[in-house]
């Protein structure tokens, strides 16, 4: 009843019906969005298992860095990671993130370890 008395009114009037053809519009991409939920979250999961694998090095060196700082660090080395500048981004990502985490109170010698730590886990054991 609700769907014959909506159908009948964009009958009648030219903004009703606008109104229908662009909510059917924003349903139709609503629908679109669907199919990239599973892979979004999926992204979404690698990136936060990558972070935790970060700082399970980090904690496996009784290394302590602020959550802040461990996040702010990790996606700022996306950066430089993401230019593939060499195979594998080898070298681009081990100094960056080591230079991120000497800037964030770390001792040189800790981040470099934890660096390398993480790299041999995330990067040569995925």
């Amino acid at each position: 009843m609700v769907e014959r008395t909506w159908e009948r009114a964009g009958l009648r009037s030219r903004r009703i019906r606008q109104g229908q053809q662009a909510l059917a519009r924003l349903v139709e991409q609503a629908r679109g969005l669907r199919a990239w939920w599973r892979p979004f979250t999926l992204a979404l999961l690698n990136w936060a298992l990558d972070v935790a694998c970060l700082a399970a090095a980090l904690w496996a060196l009784d290394v302590g860095v602020p959550c802040h700082g461990l996040l702010l660090a990790y996606a700022l080395t996306q950066i430089p990671g993401s230019l593939r500048l060499t195979p594998g981004s080898l070298g681009v990502v081990e100094t960056s993130l080591s230079a991120l985490l000497v800037l964030n109170g770390l001792p040189s010698a800790s981040a470099i370890a934890a660096t390398l730590r993480y790299r041999a886990v995330s990067f040569w054991a995925g």
